[in-house]
């Protein structure tokens, strides 16, 4: 089958969640550079950045570089797995480490799309009380990236990173900081992105902020989450989440409740 999927690392990942549960054999994936030329700064860095994961994801798959409309029909279907890190080439990671252990990861960036106003007015102050008091024999390490660059994807989404209040962790954790500046348009650097992978999967728990591609990439690479989405009744990606929580329970609304949930991972 050839498929042409929008192209953030979140659509490749349900691609291939898709493709598993509904056995469906990809032969090709067209790269829409349109798409890229449009929504991206480096169009370099970002075509490389998705090529590489594409190959990742489906090693077999011939890759087209084509001018086009993405079709994500399969964001309809039926999913039944999230966790797809055995489903990666072991050699991937022949010359990955991960030097660190006994560690939770918290995500920096947040999308939330038409919630996002609300979830920065009702919730930001709220969890800048959770981080400034959160407190774990846990090391805490945080990835992401601590800003954000104003191409059209980012203004559009209004995509912003909880970087700085994160770091009000440091009150009484130790931190590690994995950040990047920037990250929305890929990063050259394809084994730093096996390494978070690596980090991810080995994480006691991995917290992510709404929607996207954190939260995308913690349940395929980990099956230890908790994803924090306030009022998400009101998203019009709903379905969509809940039928990914109905298979990894992860999700919370209540900034009360992340301490709980958090705890049940590493406590257990």
């Amino acid at each position: 089958m050839i498929i042409t999927p929008c192209l953030g690392i979140g659509d490749l990942i349900q691609l291939k969640w898709a493709s598993i549960t509904n056995n469906i054999t990809i032969t090709t994936i067209n790269v829409c550079t349109n798409l890229i030329e449009k929504y991206s700064i480096d169009h370099e860095t970002k075509t490389q950045s998705i090529i590489n994961t594409i190959n990742m994801l489906f090693p077999d798959v011939i890759i087209n570089k084509i001018t086009g409309t993405p079709d994500n029909f399969f964001l309809t279907l039926n999913i039944d797995c999230l966790y797809i890190y055995d489903y990666l080439c072991k050699s991937l990671f022949e010359n990955i480490s991960n030097q660190y252990t006994d560690y939770i990861v918290f995500h920096t960036k947040v999308r939330y799309d038409s919630l996002i106003d609300e979830f920065k007015n009702s919730m930001v102050p709220q969890l800048n009380m959770f981080f400034s008091t959160f407190k774990t024999d846990k090391k805490i390490i945080i990835m992401g990236e601590r800003n954000m660059i104003n191409n059209v994807e980012v203004v559009k989404h209004k995509t912003f990173s909880l970087y700085n209040n994160i770091m009000l962790l440091r009150n009484n954790n130790e931190i590690i900081d994995l950040t990047k500046d920037v990250l929305v348009d890929g990063n050259i650097m394809f084994n730093d992105f096996l390494q978070d992978i690596q980090i991810i999967n080995n994480a006691l728990c991995n917290i992510s902020f709404g929607i996207g591609g954190p939260y995308l990439l913690s349940h395929a690479f980990s099956k230890n989450n908790v994803s924090f989405m306030p009022f998400i009744h009101k998203s019009p990606h709903y379905k969509a989440v809940t039928k990914i929580n109905k298979l990894s329970n992860s999700l919370v609304d209540d900034p009360d409740m992340l301490f709980q949930k958090i705890n049940n991972y590493i406590t257990s």
